[in-house]
């Protein structure tokens, strides 16, 4: 029932109206002056305005440190399954990355659970989170930076 009610309220969210500007040679609703100077004849623009969801992505970083021990791990295993499944029926794109850091040892893991392209047996690697070790959020959230510029880059070839 909880996700089912969070998937209508993402989805009503996300329907929002998005006005897009179209800048063609044709006659439009308006001119665009800063275009007047344009060889191609580009000054008319005409505005259209559609409903849908964005085209977007979340990357979900888990704290996989000890100090997330016990009801705290429960928590975010609930809350990663529910996010999963609710985005997962609004089509958004999504990754749920679990970090830790290796105590006494220069060494982050980053044990990507699902990724923005998985398969449906992914979804149980949440339930496999655990706390242990330590933390470095910085270096974590760097990596994720790098990963996600990846990802864009194999998508746009």
């Amino acid at each position: 029932m909880q996700i089912n009610s969070y998937s209508s309220h993402i989805n009503q969210y996300l329907r929002a109206r998005i006005e897009d500007k179209e800048e063609k040679k044709i006659f439009g609703n308006g001119i665009s002056s800063k275009n007047l100077s344009d060889t191609k004849k580009r000054y008319w623009h005409r505005k259209s305005i559609h409903q849908g969801i964005p085209d977007i992505g979340f990357l979900f970083l888990v704290d996989g440190s000890s100090s997330m021990e016990g009801e705290r791990m429960d928590n975010v295993i609930n809350s990663m399954v529910i996010i999963h499944e609710v985005f997962k029926r609004n089509n958004i794109q999504h990754s749920i990355v679990e970090h830790r850091a290796i105590y006494n040892e220069a060494k982050l893991i980053h044990n990507i659970l699902i990724d923005f392209q998985y398969r449906d047996e992914e979804q149980y690697n949440i339930l496999c989170l655990k706390a242990d070790e330590g933390t470095r959020e910085g270096f974590s959230l760097y990596w994720a930076e790098k990963h996600l510029k990846n990802i864009v880059c194999q998508s746009t070839k």
